[in-house]
């Protein structure tokens, strides 16, 4: 296949306002055509084509004039930082469209910056290789200025990818990967995503079945950050490594931004992300199915609770409670409020335990139930004493303050910068006193929960001393994945699992399981286990038990179906008497995923169960834990996934009814020979299939897993 090009070449005079008018600039293969303004104009993202499905025209809005944008910095004589901004339009001495081979270079030569004149030279690339679907977008900086420092990079910048109502839009959450809202309209609020962190960084827009990907494809996994406007509009911010400082500042974001045009939903999106991330270093130990390193215990667990108890005897109460609701099921236990330390307080400082914890302990082992502290060694509480010995290792912005976060009881804690030895010595050592017990605080847990560590982003960081670059970079990755690898061996060796909060590409490999920590949403979408299917799992399901059973049902089969390890509601109460139906409704969701532990465990999450025929909807109010209020929702009464087993050998759908009345849908069977697997003591359902058409009845109340052989 040839790519076909048009390319004008235009040289402009200094001053562009009298040069002459240049034709449009595209470049194209068989999936898509990405078209350029003019030269006068900058050479601004005029549209993209998916020419898979009908010609389908983004970014198609006569005002868009985006391609790229710089911040410069420059240190005043106060000690203040003085920001300037350059951008495609800005004054240039040139400007020319160059094509090399698959590659469309824009050159911006000699472009003004203050009263430096023809100080800076842009090169934005743009490739679109013959016989694929997708585009790499590239920036290159050179700067002569010896007043200012390159301090961020905007590139690309695409202007109102959709008219406001015609698009629906997959964009980055932190509860697993994303929401997807219909027809986005001017609604709502900007989000800045701050990646690597708890939400990917990755959007697509679909009008119809044609699809617009957008995503960072960054093997470094460099600090960056995604835009997206409530005018619909995208682009990728980028702090560079030495940010600020002259002649040490790169020119470069380090990554590049791939654009691919796609037939489908979100799904298609999530596929895509897919078979690149799982050919990183983070997915390189492979599928857990293989790795001797990710802990039985907990590929085995079918609830985790949250308990927070500070009385020894009461958590052994709870610990007997959980073992009696569900004798036949493996619990877990994440328990705050065991160190003699209040919660959010004294980061890192977690030991020593209460008095008496170690009967709970004991008692969990015997159990056999998985007993996680909650630790957090992001941070130092700046009210500790050794927080002057601790300062030194502190991140700090370009103006030298620290970054401090501030939580319930009010103390301040300063992010740590994980490059720092000292710093990487406090979080091991709270992983060998929490798992060991052969040193002075040793506790013999069996299992840690980490919070934060896969759910906040980086933060840029400009301490003197520090043995990395400046401001950005991938610095920030390398030394988390560095130091969590080292605990995970030592976690590992001992069958003890790690759980954090969020979800995050750069710990795949180093951390074992993530928390669903948020708010429910209507639209959330299974973004994360889409891409990790097979490769991580998740858990929680947080819900106050204020909800009625209908609506409790609702919400946990929804996630249940999206393969996540339920049990976190409301803390311990879930295990009281007076909630025998919600621990019956996860001891049946629980038995299920057991049952179908090759597909939801081990294997990977395809698709959405399509249905021939629109699904009732019920109303679903969801109380938050957090804030008070109660959300008000649409749920599907029937809900369903498609799963695949790990080498793609076999099917299997995964289907619930929230309904208390028997319901009766027609789908569309996402491959021939499905039959419904029975399960000891929970209804079966009936399936058969009619004319290619699957026709599935499911009891009142009940969840069902159907497979082929």
């Amino acid at each position: 296949m040839n790519v076909s090009m048009k390319v004008t070449l235009c040289i402009m005079s200094a001053i562009v306002a009298s040069a002459a008018v240049a034709d449009d600039v595209q470049i194209e293969n068989d999936a898509l055509r990405i078209e350029f303004g003019t030269a006068e104009e900058g050479f601004p993202v005029k549209g993209i084509v998916n020419r898979l499905v009908g010609d389908a025209k983004f970014v198609n809005l006569k005002t868009s004039c985006g391609l790229w944008q710089l911040d410069f910095a420059k240190k005043g004589a106060d000690g203040k930082y003085v920001h300037t901004t350059l951008s495609n339009r800005s004054p240039t001495e040139e400007k020319r469209a160059v094509r090399s081979g698959d590659t469309l270079r824009f050159e911006f030569k000699g472009v003004h910056l203050g009263k430096e004149r023809a100080a800076v030279d842009v090169t934005a690339e743009v490739k679109v290789p013959p016989g694929g679907a997708a585009s790499e977008w590239r920036l290159k900086v050179r700067n002569r200025s010896s007043v200012y420092a390159l301090y961020e990079t905007s590139y690309p910048r695409f202007d109102e990818i959709a008219a406001a109502g015609a698009a629906d839009v997959f964009y980055p959450y932190k509860t697993l990967g994303g929401i997807r809202r219909r027809k986005f309209t001017d609604n709502g609020r900007d989000i800045e995503v701050e990646c690597p962190g708890w939400r990917p960084p990755v959007t697509a827009f679909n009008l119809g079945e044609a699809g617009l990907y957008i995503a960072a494809h960054d093997p470094a996994l460099n600090y960056k950050k995604l835009f997206i406007g409530v005018d619909r509009s995208v682009r990728f911010d980028t702090i560079v490594e030495n940010a600020g400082e002259p002649g040490r500042a790169s020119g470069d974001p380090g990554y590049a931004v791939t654009v691919a045009a796609y037939r489908g939903d979100w799904w298609q999106a999530a596929k895509i992300y897919r078979k690149w991330a799982l050919g990183q270093k983070w997915a390189a130990k492979g599928p857990i199915a293989k790795r001797a390193d990710y802990p039985k215990a907990l590929k085995d667990l079918d609830l985790v609770l949250c308990i927070k108890e500070a009385d020894p005897a009461k958590m052994k109460s709870h610990l007997y409670a959980a073992h009696n609701a569900w004798p036949d099921l493996k619990v877990g236990v994440n328990w705050y409020r065991w160190t003699i330390h209040p919660f959010c307080v004294n980061f890192p400082e977690f030991f020593p335990a209460i008095d008496g914890a170690k009967y709970p302990i004991q008692l969990a082992k015997k159990l056999g139930i998985v007993l996680s502290p909650y630790t957090d060694p992001r941070s130092w509480d700046k009210d500790l004493c050794s927080w002057a010995y601790a300062k030194r290792d502190a991140c700090r912005s370009i103006e030298g303050e620290t970054k401090d976060e501030v939580y319930f009881p009010k103390h301040r804690l300063a992010v740590m910068c994980p490059t720092a030895a000292p710093w990487q010595e406090a979080a091991m050592k709270i992983a060998v006193d929490a798992i060991g017990t052969n040193t002075v605080n040793g506790c013999g847990f069996t299992g840690i929960y980490v919070d934060q560590v896969a759910a906040m982003s980086p933060v840029p960081c400009w301490t003197e001393g520090h043995e990395h670059p400046h401001g950005g970079g991938h610095w920030w990755a390398d030394a988390y994945r560095e130091t969590f690898a080292k605990i995970h061996d030592y976690c590992s060796a001992k069958g003890a699992p790690m759980f954090t909060e969020g979800m995050c590409d750069f710990c795949l490999d180093s951390l074992d399981c993530y928390l669903k920590a948020s708010e429910p949403q209507e639209d959330e979408v299974p973004f994360f286990t889409a891409v990790y299917s097979g490769y991580a799992l998740t858990y929680a399901n947080s819900q106050s038990l204020k909800d009625e059973l209908k609506d409790f049902r609702a919400h946990q089969m929804r996630d249940f179906t999206r393969g996540v390890i339920l049990g976190y509601t409301d803390r311990w109460r879930i295990t009281e008497k007076e909630y025998r139906p919600q621990q019956q409704c996860l001891a049946m969701l629980a038995k299920i995923r057991r049952a179908a532990a090759d597909f939801m465990v081990y294997g990977t999450l395809e698709d959405e169960l399509r249905f021939v025929e629109p699904v009732t909807e019920m109303d679903v109010k969801l109380k938050s834990i957090w804030r008070g209020y109660t959300n008000e929702f649409r749920f599907p009464v029937v809900m369903g996934t498609v799963w695949k087993t790990i080498d793609g050998s076999r099917t299997a759908v995964v289907a619930a009814n929230a309904s208390g009345e028997s319901r009766r849908v027609s789908i569309r069977p996402p491959a021939p020979g499905l039959a419904v697997v029975p399960i000891d003591g929970i209804a079966s359902a009936a399936y058969e299939e009619r004319g290619g058409i699957g026709v599935l009845e499911l009891p009142p109340a009940t969840a069902t897993f159907l497979c082929t052989k």
